[in-house]
């Protein structure tokens, strides 16, 4: 495994999936490269570390002299890194350092996810659509606003597809598989979006989403979709597809969404990834967004 390589994908990672500040994801990526020369030296693999052995890492930081707020950040930082390096490599482990306690450090503030107001979200999907690249970029927006991960947007493929059972299979982290229910201005914006690209590229066939020239698009280009559609609706906060996640969450539950149904939606809770599509039931989950989404009733704009 490439280290490099490594740092770069879980730098990208940290950036435009879970859309951290760039103080946070250079702190992570700063402990992360001192953790993987740790392991270089004693020639071990990360992904057959087990908690002890990370337990022994940190108290070698501690007794190097690394302040408490360090070793905590440090903590989280491999946390977040064994998290992206089960998901991404599909171990079948454990995250060994979610049992590694971190140092009590004095605490600042509880940590409330970002979020856009309900108004705002409607503010961010205000712009026309008129040609290709809107069109996409509304589709793109709404699978988002369904509680999607940014990766999950960029690999969504055609055969994912099943709107007119009204629902999506989403295939998330760890490869694990859900349904994920596509009604009202969303269900629009995704056919609209389908029938540009079937006119616009007739021979291309897998991914979803394309970029202009008919190639995937990546989660690089969603986040600057993001981020340009929000400047344009003169949104000054920073917006990243990830805060849209935490939007349909916060606004679902507000207008009464049940916990355990958000849990389902969003992927939280493990799925059976032998249902056979055709015995798949969603129902009870489509009936859910149907009631509690913002954007479930009445015509795209």
């Amino acid at each position: 495994m490439d280290r490099e390589s490594l740092m770069s994908e879980f730098s990208d990672h940290l950036t435009l999936e879970k859309g951290l500040s760039k103080n946070t994801a250079t702190s992570y990526s700063y402990a992360l490269r001192h953790f993987l020369s740790f392991l270089a030296q004693k020639g071990q693999d990360p992904a057959a570390l087990t908690p002890a052995e990370i337990t022994a890492y940190v108290g070698a930081r501690a007794r190097e002299g690394l302040k408490p707020r360090s070793l905590f950040s440090a903590v989280m930082a491999l946390r977040r890194f064994f998290d992206f390096l089960i998901a991404s490599r599909n171990l079948t482990i454990n995250n060994p350092a979610n049992a590694v306690k971190p140092p009590r450090v004095p605490k600042l503030q509880n940590h409330i996810p970002r979020i856009l107001t309900e108004q705002e979200v409607e503010q961010l999907f205000s712009f026309p659509t008129l040609r290709y690249l809107q069109i996409r970029d509304r589709a793109a927006l709404d699978l988002l606003y369904l509680g999607l991960r940014c990766h999950e947007v960029a690999g969504l493929q055609e055969d994912n597809l099943f709107l007119d059972r009204k629902f999506l299979i989403v295939r998330g982290k760890g490869d694990k598989e859900r349904v994920v229910p596509i009604i009202g201005k969303a269900r629009e914006s995704l056919d609209l979006y389908l029938q540009e690209r079937g006119r616009r590229f007739p021979h291309v066939r897998g991914p979803v989403l394309l970029s202009h020239t008919g190639k995937p698009m990546s989660r690089t280009a969603i986040w600057a979709c993001v981020k340009k559609r929000a400047r344009q609706a003169g949104i000054e906060r920073r917006v990243f597809p990830h805060m849209l996640r935490h939007c349909f969450t916060t606004h679902a539950q507000s207008r009464g969404m049940g916990l355990g149904q958000a849990q389902e939606a969003l992927g939280h809770s493990d799925i059976k990834t032998t249902m056979i599509y055709t015995h798949l039931d969603p129902s009870h989950l489509i009936a859910a967004y149907e009631r509690f989404h913002p954007r479930a009733g009445g015509a795209a704009v």
